[in-house]
């Protein structure tokens, strides 16, 4: 009798248990549930619905299927190819650029000195500077007559060059804005090497190591998680890169300065081709896709030494 009534009262306890956890998942769902719709419309479904028309000839008006037409005619189209050749010329070398001068400065300014926090407050601010208001003060300084990096230039007898309008110094005069806003990935190595273990810097000093030594035996080895994950970063953004060139000189000089962005952007919206700019978007997508696995391989190999 006694176990008959135990076991109907863990029998309760087990319903009570389930109705509670019912209703505990039941909260969370609806509380999470603004998220989820908004994933779905405004995520989700521009993916599905992009993917669909890149097999259509789609000008937002009428649809017709035409097929894998659109990725054929972009491997044809010589604007897709200078495009992909100006953004890889971007992405490699404005890649190692931003990691190298992201670790200097973030090695400097974990050093003790006067005015540390107004140092970091200065190289920190041009990330959150709206991109449109930062690439503005660029073009004005990047302008060849009246701008002052030409006017500084003057000043020691240089006649300074025609940075947006030369194919040949277009990319220079963007590598220079983007190092200018390399601040967040300075935040980051900075926070990295405050985070390295003292006493690994004590026990090599008492070996006889030197500041360039430990640098490469300690800091970069411990700073290495970092290291990937802002170069990964550097390479997913550098290769949707497109709006400062665009804003500054509309992708030229010729198409010196036309990024695979511009092709999408143009299409889509000044074109009315949907179809094509969604041809054209997944086809970066892949581009960015294989690079990341790429990049997963060589990193994996350089963090497991």
């Amino acid at each position: 009798m006694r176990s008959s009534v135990g076991m109907k009262s863990e029998i309760n306890k087990r319903k009570t248990l389930l109705g509670y956890n019912r209703h505990e998942a039941l909260t969370g769902i609806l509380f999470a549930l603004p998220w989820i719709l908004g994933f779905l419309l405004f995520t989700a479904y521009p993916i599905g619905a992009s993917l669909f028309y890149s097999f259509t000839n789609y000008n937002s008006f009428t649809i017709t299927r035409i097929g894998f037409f659109n990725f054929a005619n972009a491997f044809r189209d010589v604007f897709v190819a200078d495009a992909f050749k100006n953004t890889l010329i971007f992405v490699f070398i404005n890649v190692p650029i931003s990691t190298v001068l992201g670790i200097a400065l973030g090695m400097l300014l974990t050093r003790k000195t006067f005015g540390q926090k107004f140092y970091r407050t200065v190289f920190y601010l041009p990330a959150v500077v709206s991109v449109i208001a930062s690439t503005f003060l660029w073009q004005w300084l990047f302008n060849e007559n009246y701008g002052p990096i030409n006017k500084f230039l003057g000043v020691f007898g240089v006649e300074g060059p025609g940075w947006l309008t030369d194919e040949s110094w277009i990319k220079p005069a963007l590598l220079v804005m983007c190092a200018w806003g390399v601040g967040s990935t300075v935040l980051l190595y900075l926070t990295a090497i405050n985070n390295v273990p003292a006493d690994q810097y004590e026990a090599s000093e008492i070996d006889g190591a030197g500041k360039v030594k430990q640098f490469f035996k300690i800091t970069l080895p411990n700073i290495a998680p970092i290291i990937s994950f802002n170069v990964l970063m550097g390479l997913i953004g550098g290769f949707q890169y497109f709006l400062p060139a665009y804003i500054m000189t509309a992708g030229g000089p010729g198409r010196s300065a036309t990024f695979l962005g511009q092709i999408i952007y143009v299409n889509a919206f000044q074109q009315n081709n949907m179809g094509y700019a969604s041809a054209v978007s997944w086809l970066l997508m892949a581009i960015i896709f294989c690079f990341t696995l790429l990049y997963f391989k060589l990193s994996a190999r350089f963090l497991n030494g």
